[in-house]
């Protein structure tokens, strides 16, 4: 424990939850036992169906307390009064989508038995807060104020949070609508030549470069609490491909590395079913695990189930243009309150294709609406009702009811059966492709109800024994697709699928050193034009050119080729955006005029950038592209020589509230480490071309590996650990596991559970 540490422990002692012992708390319905292992993960053990979710509840409550009050207070638009002004932006954006009024039109429609479990699980969170804390955390010591209890309806507007900031395009329209109006169409097809901007009339965009402006600043704000993350990878491979003649399912999802990671793990056990894996801490939903019959594990979709809208706001401000005449919204009166201010009255106007989001400015300036399938009233099942279900043909047609983040699902039973499902809704457009904001006073645009399940990309038993996703345009989809444009590179998919097909005999440890792979794909394609520019130059020191010759592509921390490499390509990104778009080239790269990184552009440069290393096309440049890339080349070196990639590119896991303050810092974060890999590696380790030597912000922050039918041996690892609390020794002790690449066990039968419990907590009926 180092001195920051001793010293917070002192002046406010532990806090640790109660995880031994017994406790009487409203909610169950009978007692109910939750096991520790010695990593902290609770092993649920209920004689029903509710209480399994109010164990988990309880749990997540008891170890994440303060940060599912962030997530509450941003889902409603509260966080205001907690950290005062500085998160009024975040209450006015959480205000104007309005998550918790689209919660409450989405309650009704909801099964019985979904909104059962939604019930138990919150809650369980607030009797876990209430209950099974001795003390509040000790954020709440340092900020004032009490946990919040939760509601039914805080758990699925954190469902509408997670599908509005986590992969998603509404930011890439943003961008290119930016490119567009600061530069012409032309700028932008020859950046992004999948947006195809022939439906978009440059007079539509006049005043929206300041309205985005304007728009950015909150959710600059709003993402300094949430930070996006895109990318994931996952593959299922069948038994024939396999060393024990068993299914692997395999997963590790790309988020912000956070202290305490978005991910907790956990296992539920009832009369009726057993449930294990990870779940997003305030939600029930386990999005990657097993059941005992089958498992599953998911990626970022990327399917487009959310526009942008241009709106003309009528001389009254509570209308919107319509053909030729202005008619009237619904209008929300919304008040912020401020810690240590006076509250603040928002209204937010609400058009026939969503809420207005941007700020409506004095003057004839256009106004922003946001159309999102994930906003709709519509039923939801999915992962909420994995239980049970004991076949894979059962398991994908869960999804025909998954109007949330849209998700690439690979899945495999006990039987050997193997299988992919996109999970998501996408809407059918009437005109365009959902790459640029429309004008929503023009009825030819818009959306006339949803793409079919049955319509959906799906693969079962792949014809190579093997199905691999990572943010990939899915099967069929790569050129021309209803479903979306704004899929990643496939230099992580080919990575994956390279592997996999290279051999058979796979095995859990196989594929816990397959996530941890750095190699870099896009080196193969582009090394012949560096050599070529590089030979040649008396700028370049022997020593580099021949290291670079026989460099293999490994993206380690140890290599000093890597760090060059990186950075070359970061600068050559700007070069290459600047050139064609000189006023706004930035957004192409990632960054607004408030904040780098806000839309996911930065994560997909490198494959646009390798073609036009290849081809070379003329008049790009003012001067050649050999020149070019010499002199990229040449600069990078002089800011990278002697360091290596993991001195210049760290990872620091960090708390989102505390990470950045003093002496908090010192207390909530752990790191930083030399940190591998890019964007484009399996091992995901993105580079900001805008900020190319720095931390990196996104990693796989939970890793798993199943083997179907003998669940004892599957590994599961977070980076950090299950406790939120700094003082727990569940805070980042599961990290040392992450950084090797190895993972723990989650015992499964009763006998093991009993044999892995260090810690016993009995909770009955109060």
């Amino acid at each position: 424990m180092n001195l920051y540490r001793f010293l917070f422990r002192v002046l406010l002692g532990q806090r640790l939850p109660i995880t031994a012992g017994t406790l009487s708390v409203p909610g169950p319905k009978a007692s109910l036992r939750i096991h520790r292992d010695q990593w902290g993960i609770p092993h649920i053990d209920a004689a029903n169906d509710h209480d399994a979710w109010f164990g988990l509840g309880f749990c997540q409550g008891q170890d994440r307390a303060f940060q599912l009050e962030g997530i509450l207070r941003v889902s409603r638009g509260t966080f205001a009064e907690l950290v005062g002004r500085k998160g009024v932006p975040v209450d006015r954006l959480s205000r104007r989508v309005g998550f918790v009024r689209a919660a409450k039109k989405q309650w009704p429609v909801l099964s019985d038995d979904v909104k059962e479990i939604i019930t138990a699980f919150a809650a369980g969170i607030t009797a876990g807060i209430t209950h099974g804390l001795p003390k509040k955390p000790h954020e709440f010591a340092i900020l004032g104020g009490s946990p919040t209890p939760w509601t039914p309806l805080d758990v699925l507007a954190f469902v509408k949070l997670q599908s509005f900031m986590l992969p998603s395009n509404w930011d890439a329209e943003l961008a290119r609508l930016q490119i567009v109006v600061q530069d012409g169409p032309e700028a932008l097809l020859a950046l992004d030549p999948a947006a195809r901007v022939v439906d978009f009339n440059p007079q539509n965009g006049i005043g929206v470069a300041q309205v985005i402006d304007a728009l950015s600043e909150d959710v600059a704000t709003f993402r300094e609490f949430f930070p996006p993350g895109g990318g994931s990878n996952n593959w299922v491979i069948a038994p024939e491909r396999t060393a024990t003649d068993r299914p692997l399912v395999c997963n590790d999802p790309h988020l912000f590395p956070s202290l305490p990671p978005q991910w907790y793990l956990a296992h539920l056990r009832t009369p009726d079913w057993s449930l294990a894996g990870a779940t997003f801490a305030g939600s029930p939903c386990f999005a990657a695990g097993f059941n005992g019959h089958l498992a599953w594990g998911v990626t970022a979709g990327l399917i487009d189930n959310t526009d942008l809208f241009l709106e003309q706001l009528g001389p009254d401000g509570r209308s919107v243009k319509r053909g030729d005449r202005f008619v009237p919204c619904e209008v929300h009166r919304e008040t912020i309150r401020v810690k240590g201010g006076e509250s603040i009255v928002e209204e937010v106007v609400e058009t026939p294709r969503g809420p207005i989001i941007s700020p409506a400015l004095a003057g004839n300036w256009p106004a922003l609406s946001l159309c999102a399938v994930w906003l709709d009233p519509l039923p939801v099942r999915g992962f909420i009702s994995v239980m049970g279900v004991k076949t894979a043909a059962k398991f994908r047609s869960l999804f025909d009811q998954w109007p949330c983040l849209p998700l690439n699902v690979v899945y495999a039973d006990t039987s050997g059966k193997t299988g992919y499902q996109m999970a998501g809704n996408a809407p059918r457009r009437k005109r365009g492709h959902g790459a640029l904001p429309m004008p929503g006073w023009d009825d030819s645009f818009g959306w006339e109800g949803l793409i079919p399940f049955d319509q959906m990309p799906r693969t079962e038993q792949p014809a190579k024994g093997f199905f691999a996703t990572a943010n990939n345009a899915p099967p069929g989809h790569e050129h021309h697709s209803p479903l979306g444009i704004d899929w990643m590179d496939p230099y992580r998919h080919d990575a994956i699928c390279e592997a996999l097909g290279d051999r058979t005999g796979w095995t859990v440890a196989d594929c816990q050193k397959l996530q941890t792979d750095q190699r870099s794909l896009p080196w193969r394609e582009i090394r012949t034009v560096i050599m070529a520019a590089i030979e040649s130059d008396n700028r370049f020191p022997s020593m580099v050119v021949d290291g670079l010759r026989v460099w293999n592509g490994e993206l380690s921390s140890a290599s000093y080729q890597a760090a060059l490499v990186e950075v070359f390509l970061a600068e050559m990104s700007v070069r290459m955006a600047r050139a064609k778009a000189p006023k706004s080239f930035e957004w192409m790269l990632g960054k607004t005029a408030w904040t780098p990184g806000i839309n996911l552009f930065y994560l997909k440069r490198i494959g646009h950038l390798a073609r036009l290393l290849l081809d070379q096309p003329p008049d790009w440049f003012k001067r050649s592209w050999r020149d070019e890339i010499a002199d990229a080349l040449a600069l990078s070196l002089d800011n990278t020589i002697g360091f290596t990639w993991g001195q210049i590119h760290p990872l620091r896991p960090k708390s989102l509230l505390l990470g950045n303050i003093w002496p908090f810092k010192h207390i909530f974060n752990c790191g930083p480490i030399p940190f591998g890999g890019d964007a484009d590696t399996i091992n995901q380790g993105s580079v900001r071309p805008m900020k190319p030597i720095g931390e990196t912000d996104n990693i796989a922050g939970m890793r798993m590996v199943v083997d179907v039918g003998h669940w004892p041996a599957s590994r599961f690892v977070l980076a950090g650990g299950q406790s939120g609390n700094p003082l727990s020794p569940h805070y980042a002790d599961l990290f040392e596991y992450w950084k090797r690449g190895d993972g723990v066990p989650m015992a499964w039968t009763p006998e093991e559970v009993t044999q892995a419990a260090r810690q016993t907590l009995v909770l009955n009926p109060q």
